[in-house]
């Protein structure tokens, strides 16, 4: 496992004509008067003027302005229409699974499944809580999700933190703000570990501790991570690379879809 014009627009000048074409242009426009005596207004009457020769006066002038004509309309069939874009792949199918006291959901992709076992309990059994487990369509184990009444968690030093995302969500955290993330912590002994699922936060890159990542809810608390392998990355740009692939973005979705009632 690992973890989003200028337009040049040129407009070509006109090809200047050398002497010898304008003198043959002239020749064509002459040729064209039939010899007939020029109109009172020195120009070529409507009646005689081919379109051979109103094309040949209008490349010439063209030439000596130094500006290009619009090329006429091609006889050729037109050309066929852009294709349209192909459509946007479909969502993958979603089901919800629902914990057994009605409070905590999550939704997750149709190929997936969730398991549910009993969690951690005090000795009299009055505090419960259970955990979701989800796998993906071969079975492999990728995230859990606890939710009850009692929770254990530890914490440790952390040298380095680098946070590849963080962003709130909407649960009533009645220790702070609940957060989803993805990071990496770094010990003082050098090794990296890699973290992905709801947090009491929010977080910072300043930390100095790991954090137990429980979350506080009105019916106790919420533990949500993706289970991770000891170094499954070997480098940050390898973390975000899987995040940005399909599995992680199907399980940030599945974090991010997490809602109490």
């Amino acid at each position: 496992m690992g973890n989003i014009a200028s337009v040049g627009a040129g407009r070509a000048g006109a090809r200047r004509l050398g002497a010898g074409m304008v003198g043959a242009i002239a020749a064509l426009a002459l040729a064209g008067c039939g010899g007939g005596a020029p109109s009172p207004s020195g120009t070529t009457p409507a009646s005689t003027a081919t379109p051979a020769s109103a094309s040949a006066s209008a490349s010439a002038t063209a030439s000596a302005t130094g500006l290009a004509t619009a090329a006429p309309p091609s006889s050729a069939a037109p050309s066929a229409a852009p294709s349209a874009p192909a459509p946007a792949a479909p969502a993958p199918a979603l089901k919800k699974f629902t914990f057994p006291d009605g409070h905590l959901s999550f939704e997750y992709p149709a190929g997936w499944t969730v398991s549910v076992a009993q969690g951690p309990t005090l000795p009299d059994g009055g505090l419960d809580s259970k955990i979701a487990t989800v796998r993906d369509a071969t079975g492999n184990e990728l995230a859990t999700v606890h939710s009850g009444m009692y929770a254990g968690g530890a914490a440790g030093p952390v040298g380095s933190r680098t946070i590849i995302e963080q962003a709130k969500v909407p649960l009533p955290d009645q220790r702070g703000q609940a957060v989803y993330a993805f990071y990496a912590d770094t010990t003082p002994d050098g090794r990296t570990w890699y973290s992905m699922g709801i947090e009491s936060g929010p977080l910072s890159a300043s930390d100095t501790a790991t954090t137990g990542g429980a979350v506080e809810l009105p019916n106790g608390f919420l533990l949500a991570h993706v289970v991770f392998t000891d170094a499954p990355f070997g480098s940050i740009g390898a973390a975000k690379a899987w995040y940005a692939g399909p599995e992680g973005e199907q399980l940030r979705a599945l974090f991010l879809s997490l809602a109490y009632a």
